[in-house]
């Protein structure tokens, strides 16, 4: 879904999308691109439908319901 709606957003295909993502965690869990780093750690909200239930709970500080996610990437 997040792909379909940055492919939209960029005017671009999903698949467009996946292959750029794809080759962006290749490069950076490459140990050419950064030397002496083991992992990176990104995170971000997800904007959702209000859930029914804790609704108050989903509310973020721009005042919409969202979700956090992380993305961890280790090159042990």
């Amino acid at each position: 879904m997040i792909q379909l709606n940055t492919g939209d957003l960029h005017s671009v295909a999903q698949s467009s999308v996946s292959r750029a993502v794809s080759q962006t965690l290749y490069a950076l869990s490459s140990p050419n691109v950064f030397p002496n780093v083991i992992g990176v750690i990104d995170g971000t909200r997800l904007q959702i439908e209000a859930p029914s239930i804790d609704e108050p709970m989903y509310v973020n500080r721009m005042e919409y319901h969202s979700i956090s996610t992380q993305v961890l990437l280790f090159n042990l």
